[in-house]
């Protein structure tokens, strides 16, 4: 019973966490449709948002690891190899509002992403956040 009583906590935050994205997206979209500009402020709290629902889900691996003995050690591969680009690509509408991507990237990959759909850096944002908390472990 202490099992369900878990995953209904961790059910319960990923609603909560998701029912605040959408509010998000809802800003983010029509803020687009008025002006044709997206508002950093709101993206940047989608994608905190995103990131816990990430960890949320990487939590009950990290709870695991906090009962076990030994020192906190850190997956610095799991973390360049995963984290790094998850993060890049959670955050191409932020660099791409503020001019900040090479014109090639822009043209070949961010505009293909926002046309289609705009959300997709959501996924990526929530791939940082189960990635990132999976990468610390203990060492026995």
């Amino acid at each position: 019973m202490r099992k369900c009583g878990k995953y209904v906590l961790y059910l319960i935050g990923i609603l909560i966490t998701v029912y605040a994205i959408a509010a998000m997206e809802n800003y983010i979209v029509s803020y687009r449709n008025s002006d044709f500009k997206y508002n950093v402020f709101y993206i940047v709290v989608s994608i905190v948002l995103a990131a816990a629902v990430g960890v949320i889900l990487g939590m009950e691996g990290f709870i695991k690891e906090t009962r076990k003995s030994g020192s906190w050690k850190i997956s610095w591969d799991r973390l360049i190899m995963m984290c790094v680009p998850a993060a890049l690509f959670s955050t191409y509408l932020v660099l791409f509002s503020k001019n900040l991507l090479p014109e090639f990237i822009v043209q070949n990959f961010v505009l293909i992403l926002a046309k289609n759909s705009i959300f997709t850096y959501l996924i990526f944002a929530i791939i940082l956040g189960h990635e990132m908390i999976g990468s610390f472990y203990k060492d026995i």
